[in-house]
């Protein structure tokens, strides 16, 4: 099962990388959108599924582990490459949002906007509005692949629990 769950994360990811890299390039992506749409679903399932296979398997065996925890029972290079991933793609997301003065795209007859959910906070050309909508992109895909970076991990490292000594130990 850890096997099938990698192979399938592992796909996951790549096609979100793909998804990522294509937003720096400038590639038109708009006709995959239901394939990011469908990954990025699947991966939240995904996640909520690990969540509660981890809490029912760590609880059956007696075993009370936090977040923290967890990732103190994981090889130092994948602590350090989960803390670098998830400062990275918190920085991305907040550089991505300030590019957008924390607002999204919109079009109003025709014409191209920024918009703050109800408020317009400034027109914009359509060459702006291409731009921005692959920075939208990226904020989105950012999180997307935190999010299965720590689920890949989880999944093939965290549902065979060690013992209770093992936990927290310094690997």
């Amino acid at each position: 099962m850890r096997a099938l769950m990698l192979t399938l994360n592992s796909l996951l990811f790549t096609t979100g990388l793909m998804f990522h890299i294509s937003t720096y390039l400038s590639l038109d992506v708009s006709e995959f959108k239901p394939l990011l749409n469908l990954t990025i679903i699947i991966v939240f399932l995904l996640s909520f599924g690990l969540v509660g296979t981890l809490i029912v398997k760590y609880k059956a065996k007696g075993i009370e582990i936090s977040p923290l925890e967890a990732l103190y029972a994981l090889p130092k290079v994948l602590k350090y490459s989960i803390i670098v991933f998830i400062f990275v793609a918190l920085g991305i997301f907040f550089f991505s949002s300030s590019l957008l003065s924390g607002g999204g795209t919109q079009v109003i007859e025709g014409k191209y906007f920024l918009t703050d959910k109800t408020m317009i906070i400034r027109e914009i050309s359509e060459s702006d509005y291409m731009k921005f909508q692959f920075v939208e992109l990226r904020m989105i895909t950012c999180l997307f692949l935190l999010f299965n970076y720590i689920e890949m991990i989880a999944y093939y490292y965290l549902l065979e629990p060690k013992d209770k000594t093992n936990i927290g130990e310094e690997n």
